[in-house]
């Protein structure tokens, strides 16, 4: 039977053995920043990604997708949604696909905030223009 939890495991451990792989081979690819990305924003609620991305060569830490998918990381764990999603609707597809389970949260949150800010038990929000 297919269990959620254990193929995100499975997907985050082969994601940070490709990226030791990386590292250990000195690779300096593209793929080596999208892989980087994809692992900190496939994880978005553990600290582990943020510590991994601090020790990164400064060429790579300061690449456009590992600074963007920090920023992402950092607007979810401030539940920062308008931002979440102006930076998330930036990132490539395959990116989009690595956060969607963090995507799904915020809109809950979002509709939340925006259910007491209007004092109505049945708000109803387009999530398209959030």
């Amino acid at each position: 039977k297919f269990d959620p939890q254990i193929n995100r495991s499975h997907l985050l451990e082969c994601i940070k053995s490709l990226l030791i792989l990386q590292d250990s081979n000195d690779s300096h690819c593209d793929e080596r920043e999208q892989m980087g990305a994809i692992y900190i924003l496939s994880n978005l609620s553990s600290p582990e990604p943020r510590a991994w991305a601090v020790n990164l060569p400064t060429n790579l830490r300061n690449s456009s997708l590992i600074r963007k998918s920090l920023k992402l990381g950092l607007f979810w764990r401030e539940n920062n949604f308008v931002g979440y999603f102006r930076l998330l609707r930036r990132l490539a597809p395959v990116l989009q696909a690595a956060v969607h389970r963090f995507s799904e949260q915020l809109v809950l949150t979002g509709l939340k905030v925006y259910s007491v800010a209007y004092s109505s038990a049945n708000c109803k929000y387009p999530v398209i223009k959030l």
